[in-house]
Parts: C-alpha cells; structure tokens; sequence
C-alpha cells in the first residue's frame, strides 16, 4: 500500500489565509449595507466603521470635496475619543494639494504613509486641535462618475507599526464602494428633490429608504473571486480563490 502524502501548511500562512477570509466577509457585509439603506449619515458610520474594523486601525475621516470653494471639508471622523468629528468639522478645512488628503484629491492618487512624521506631505494641523497623534496612515480619494467626491482615510494600526502594501488594496476596494454609497445616496436626494409638489416642505435629509439587499460571490474561468451587487458594481478581490458561489442577505 503507498502512503498517502503529507501536506504541512505553515501556521503564518494558516493566519495570512484566515485573514483574507475575513477580509472578504467584511467586503460583503459592506455591499450589503450600500444595498440596504440610502441614510447618508448611516452608511458613512456604518461604512467607515467597518473599514476601520478590518484594518485594525485606531481611527477614520472622510473629508468631502466641496465644488463651490475647491475644499475639503471633514464629513466623519471615528475614534476611541469623543467629539472629535466636531472639532474637525468646524476648525479644519483644507485646499487642494495641502496635507496628506489635499495631496490624495489633487493627483487622485492613493497614499500609504508608513511614518507621518517624517513625511513633508502630512500637516499636523489636525493632531494639534485633537491632541490625537497620527504615525501612519492609508489615504484614499473617492472618485465616482462625476469626478471627485473626496478622501477617505485610516489611521495607526492597533498590532504594528505601520500599514503594508495589502492593506491598501483591501482599502481601496473599500472606498470603492464608499464613493458608490455617496453617489446613490446623493443621487437618491436629488430625485426626491425633483420630484417634490411646488410649495411643499421637503423631506430632513438624509431621507430613510430600505431596499432589499443582494450580493452574490462568483468566480469565472478560475479569475479572482468578484463581489456582485444589487448597485450593479463590481468589486474583485485579487489573490482570492474559491469555486462555487454563496448568496448574501
């Protein structure tokens, strides 16, 4: 009788694979908050919260571009400290090219920045008026089809040092799908606007819609493995291989 074969996996590879695993769930959990609401305010949260989850970070901003003035302005910011968002929200504005996000929207480019301090790009601003301190840091714009939408970020890693190469792929997916939440979103509020009788007090923004949430995992000729979902996006998540297919709710 030939003995069977012995296959020894390395534990760290065990982990790297674990991980990837769910790094996935988190990709479809998001999906499938976009599908399920048009809050603005709870998909930012929501979003960010599990961006934020996955990376072992410390704390997230989403900064938004606004048109008018050619800024960015803080939309979100989540940390273990409280009122911070506030603060950001009515003392710290930013211009195009300036600091690390103002950089990110100018030449739409992602930034992953292993040692803030030493980097001319960040501005301390921010960890001034918070008294938070920043060491690294993933900075990411979000772009939809009508242009710039703004930057997200996430900053120090709880367990290392700074942020790797894989981590910033897996947060660009994710912001992704953020800019796509922001744009049904907004896009969601302009139809009601149009829609609205002359004269008639229109609805608090954000306005509550629930629709039932689809996502369905495929894999084609043996490509990457691809996130489909009810907003008619795709997200493919490189490296990842798996046969079959599961349906999400």
């Amino acid at each position: 009788m030939v003995d069977e074969p012995t296959v020894t996996l390395n534990q760290a590879y065990l982990k790297t694979i674990e991980k990837k695993v769910e790094d996935l769930k988190t990709l479809i959990e998001v999906s499938a908050i976009i599908s399920s609401t048009l809050d603005f305010s709870d998909l930012m949260i929501l979003t960010m919260e599990k961006a934020k989850a996955v990376m072992g970070a410390e704390a997230c901003s989403i900064l938004l571009y606004d048109k008018k003035d050619n800024k960015l302005k803080f939309d979100l910011a989540l940390s273990r400290e409280e009122g911070i968002s506030d603060i950001l929200r009515k003392r710290v504005t930013l211009d195009m090219g300036q600091g690390v996000a103002g950089w990110v929207a100018e030449h739409r480019a992602s930034l992953l920045m292993k040692d803030a301090k030493t980097d001319s790009r960040f501005c301390p601003e921010a960890d001034h008026l918070t008294g938070f301190t920043t060491r690294s840091l993933m900075a990411v714009p979000l772009v939809g089809r009508g242009g710039l939408i703004g930057v997200a970020e996430i900053l120090n890693p709880k367990d290392r040092d700074f942020f790797s190469d894989y981590d910033l792929e897996l947060f660009q997916t994710l912001s992704r799908q953020i800019a796509i939440a922001i744009e049904n979103a907004r896009f969601h509020e302009e139809s009601l606007e149009r829609t609205r009788p002359s004269g008639r007090p229109g609805l608090p923004f954000p306005h509550r819609e629930r629709v039932q949430p689809l996502c369905l995992l495929s894999q084609q000729g043996g490509g990457p493995l691809a996130v489909h979902c009810s907003h008619r996006e795709t997200v493919r998540v490189e490296g990842q291989r798996m046969g079959g297919r599961t349906k999400g709710s």
